[in-house]
């Protein structure tokens, strides 16, 4: 749960109410926006 409240935002009601696909889908939206662009 830390990672989705500290990266995400989340409270913990919605990432209890989150599926797993959910929450995966949210981390890897989140790491693209933060990726560091490739030189």
């Amino acid at each position: 749960m830390g990672a989705a409240a500290a990266a995400l935002g989340w409270r913990p009601r919605e990432f209890w109410a989150a599926t797993p696909p959910e929450f995966w889908d949210a981390m890897n939206g989140y790491e693209r926006m933060h990726r560091v662009p490739e030189e």
